[in-house]
């Protein structure tokens, strides 16, 4: 066997060890693959009801999770649980897991994003798990937060500057690095002492951590403005930048977008924002494939207003 495949997360990783081990039985290099998302973290929950032991269950599924989602080594993650020690920090050359083979994530200093990111832990009293905080985070209007009358708080769409992604990706971090944790069920974050005693004294926070180029990291928080979403550059500066015939197009899209908006009763940015009008402009896609290459644009809303964007810009093309 040469290849073994994981499309859904094992449940622990003794049985995951025990799997891969089917693999290179004769010696020769051998891969193991393994595909996971939180759906499957949900799913082999489900099943702990029928379980003997819940707590046990909850137990295992933590360390098989910790293993899928380190950005550390994992061959030194596998052993150390099951009592080996690795003598050096990484995988030799011709055993290396996928973090190794990447080379070292450099240190990146996230001390303003993770003290917002903590921050509005705090002020949702500690009940929530990252998802919801990082909608806070980005300003979402949806009606748990509205109802939870969390789009009054101070940490309410000050992470904007940063993708959501890279949210998730800089909670886990954090996670691993031991300043927060998650609890129960339903992953609820809470701080730990370290998490604490780092935004009490306001102590530098650097974690390895790959971000999308388009994230701002440690800016100054941006004003408030009579627009519930915060702008991330001077307005007005993209539209000085376009010609006759993009500045035509701009226009056209932003006056379609109100009208839609006004049509549902909604802000102009529940029906895309700003990011989005601008990439329409620059790439002018011309159909659905590069429609979802767009910022901000699924299939779900391809489907529902791909056809009418582009023949928009089909008509200012011809």
């Amino acid at each position: 066997v040469r290849y073994v495949i994981h499309y859904d997360m094992p449940k622990s990783l003794e049985e995951y060890y025990q799997e891969i081990g089917r693999a290179g039985r004769d010696g020769l290099p051998s891969h193991a693959l393994l595909l996971y998302s939180a759906g499957d973290i949900h799913k082999i929950r489900f099943f702990f009801e029928d379980s003997a032991d819940p707590e046990k269950a909850e137990m295992l599924l933590k360390g098989m999770t910790q293993y899928a989602s380190t950005r550390k080594c994992r061959r030194q993650l596998l052993l150390g649980y099951f009592g080996e020690v690795l003598k050096e920090n990484s995988c030799a050359p011709e055993e290396c897991c996928d973090n190794c083979a990447c080379g070292p994530v450099p240190d990146l200093d996230v001390t303003i994003p993770a003290q917002k990111f903590m921050s509005c832990m705090i002020r949702t009293k500690q009940r929530f798990g990252a998802s919801y905080i990082i909608d806070v985070l980005l300003g979402s209007r949806q009606k748990r937060i509205l109802e939870n009358h969390h789009e009054t708080l101070s940490t309410w769409g000050i992470g904007a500057g940063i993708e959501k992604d890279d949210w998730f990706a800089l909670s886990e971090a954090l996670v691993e690095a031991g300043y927060i944790q998650k609890y129960g069920e339903y992953n609820v974050l809470v701080l730990t002492k370290d998490g604490q005693d780092a935004l009490v004294q306001r102590k530098t926070i650097k974690l390895p951590l790959l971000l999308h180029q388009s994230t701002v990291l440690n800016a100054p928080q941006q004003k408030k403005s009579s627009n519930p979403m915060f702008m991330l550059h001077k307005k007005g500066a993209f539209v000085k930048t376009l010609g006759e015939n993009d500045l035509a197009l701009y226009e056209e899209i932003k006056e379609w977008r109100k009208k839609n908006a006004d049509e549902q009763n909604v802000p102009p940015y529940v029906i895309f924002g700003d990011k989005t009008l601008e990439e329409l402009v620059e790439k002018k896609p011309q159909s659905e494939a590069e429609l979802l290459s767009i910022f901000g644009i699924g299939t779900a809303k391809a489907e529902k207003i791909g056809s009418q964007l582009l023949r928009i810009i089909s008509e200012r093309l011809e």
